[in-house]
This record gives C-alpha cells, sequence and structure tokens, in this order.
C-alpha cells in the first residue's frame, strides 16, 4: 500500500513540474500537399521551416505582464501547377506554372483571448524560385510518370507583403471556443482580405500559453483539440494567377476570381515539447477554369 502512495506521489510531482514548466523556443516544419488525395495540381505543394521566440520585453508591440509576445522567422517554398502538368499548350491550361521562394517575419501578441499578429513575407517567382527544379526532382523520386513542362511559368520577380491578422476566441465552456479570424495581405504578391468563422472543441489552453493559431505554445499544460472554420475571402490581386502588378512580362495569366469560400478543419494535439497538427483546407476555384481545391497541411513542432 505504501508502494502504491509514493509511486503516485511520484506520478504526480512529475506531471505538476511538467505543467510549471514553460517553453521560450520552438523550431517547426510545415508540409502541405494534394497527393494524400490523389491530386497534383493548383496549390501542389509547400514545405515551410521556421524558429519561434518568446520575448520577454516590449519588441514594436508593447506588451503587458498578462500578455504573450512571439517572433516568428520562417522560410519556405510553394508550388502551383495546372490540372494538366505535363502539357504544352497553354491553351489547354486552368491557371499558370508559378514557384515561390521566400521568407517571413512574423510578430505576435497574445492575450487571453485575442492574437494580434503582423508579417512582412519576401520572395522569388520564376527560375529563381527553383519551382520546376524542385517538383521535377520530386516527381523523378517518387516515380511520377508524368512529367511537368512548367512551360510559361510566372516569370521572375522580388514580391513583397505585409500580412496583418487578428484572433478572437470567445470562451463558451471549459471544452468549447467560438473563433473569429480576420487575415489580410497588401503587396505586389498579392492582395486579399479575409474572415473566417468557426468552433473549436478540446482541451486548449488561453491563447497566451496556447499553441493554437499558429502559436508555440509557452504552456507545457496538454493540449487535444479539434476545429473547424469556414469564411469568406474576397481577391483583389493574385500574381500567381495573374502575373505581378507592376508588369506584364508574365506570358500566360488567367483572371482570379475576387470571391472566394473556404472550410478549414483539422486536430491538434501536443504534450511536453512536441507538438503536432494536421488541418484539411478547401477553397472554391480560384480561377474560372479551375475547380475547387483542397490539401492537407501538416506541422510537427518540438519547444525547448
Amino acid at each position: 500500500m505504501l508502494k502504491k502512495i509514493l509511486y503516485t506521489t511520484f506520478l504526480l510531482s512529475c506531471v505538476c513540474a511538467l505543467s510549471a514548466q514553460e517553453y521560450r523556443q520552438s523550431v517547426f516544419l510545415q508540409v502541405d500537399n494534394d497527393l494524400y488525395f490523389g491530386r497534383d495540381k493548383y496549390y501542389s505543394s509547400g514545405i515551410i521551416v521556421g524558429y519561434s521566440k518568446s520575448l520577454g520585453n516590449d519588441f514594436i508591440f508593447n506588451k503587458r505582464p498578462d500578455e504573450t509576445l512571439q517572433l516568428d522567422l520562417k522560410a519556405g517554398h510553394l508550388i502551383f501547377t495546372p490540372g494538366d502538368i505535363d502539357a504544352t499548350d497553354t491553351r489547354f491550361f486552368d491557371r499558370p506554372f508559378a514557384g515561390w521562394l521566400f521568407v517571413e517575419a512574423g510578430l505576435s501578441k497574445a492575450s487571453e483571448n485575442s492574437i494580434l499578429r503582423s508579417s512582412l513575407e519576401i520572395g522569388l517567382t520564376g527560375n529563381a524560385s527553383f519551382g520546376e527544379d524542385i517538383q521535377v526532382w520530386y516527381h523523378r523520386i517518387l516515380g511520377i510518370e508524368e512529367k511537368p513542362s512548367w512551360q510559361d511559368q510566372i516569370p521572375g520577380e522580388l514580391l513583397a507583403n505585409f500580412k496583418p491578422s487578428f484572433i478572437y476566441s470567445e470562451v463558451l465552456n471549459d471544452m468549447t471556443f467560438l473563433d473569429f479570424v480576420s487575415n489580410g495581405s497588401l503587396g505586389t504578391k498579392d492582395i486579399f482580405a479575409e474572415q473566417m468563422f468557426g468552433i473549436t472543441y478540446g482541451r486548449r489552453n488561453q491563447l497566451r500559453e496556447s499553441s493554437a493559431f499558429g502559436m508555440m505554445g509557452t504552456s507545457a499544460k496538454p493540449e487535444f483539440f479539434g476545429f473547424f472554420r469556414a469564411g469568406y475571402r474576397f481577391v483583389g490581386h493574385d500574381t500567381f494567377l495573374e502575373g505581378s502588378p507592376l508588369n506584364d512580362h508574365a506570358k500566360f495569366t488567367v483572371d482570379p476570381k475576387e470571391h472566394l469560400f473556404k472550410i478549414d478543419a483539422g486536430a491538434h494535439f501536443n504534450i511536453g515539447k512536441q507538438l503536432f497538427s494536421a488541418a484539411y483546407h478547401f477553397n472554391t476555384k480560384s480561377s474560372e477554369r479551375e475547380d475547387a481545391h483542397y490539401f492537407l497541411e501538416i506541422v510537427y513542432r518540438i519547444r525547448f
């Protein structure tokens, strides 16, 4: 009996120590792809790596004692392709080929139930993005017979965007949260305004301690929750479809749809240093020639 009491006491002590621990830094890997659904078109793939750090002092944003301030640094590569990737006649394309090689720096301020975020993204399109090289190599490694032609891809440009975001989460009870997510983008890459509404159900910490919505999660308290969101995006410009707003160098372009409807759904789990999440993303067609599109996002983060 005494052994059981001592063992239980030891386990409770470990759990309390783990819960009291706070993390200040993290690294993550995000992989987006539509191959999980037997597709290979439109937003075909994305690989993003990043580093996050919780800041102790004011930096651009003023930080109160009950708030978390987080710096995010990212680098990534995205590939966009038409539905018929081995075609060479653009008359049969439903969108242009496009590659995007970018870096991004962002700052987030999180309180108990809201997050304010600002990011600056800079990157390259065209041959300098290595979109063709990476996709051809990737197909060869996987033994995919179709060889992407990359005919008349969106030409090389240096593009920059400012991306603000605001998230508010209303606590309905200990396990249920009502979420409002506002995203925007303004620059030479794309211009859009987006509003998402949704619900989160499960064990989730207060936003200033949580690893939801791209935060690293400073608290070691475990989280496990699922979410569903739906919303609308107004598109003012999309360089990956219509070329740069600064010139008309692109040989083949299509007009983007101004009105998109979106659905996001997924699950999120973290315990100790490790975090896993998977999300399904759906949007109505981005141009008149395209179909609706969907892909899976998988994220692994380790905190220290």
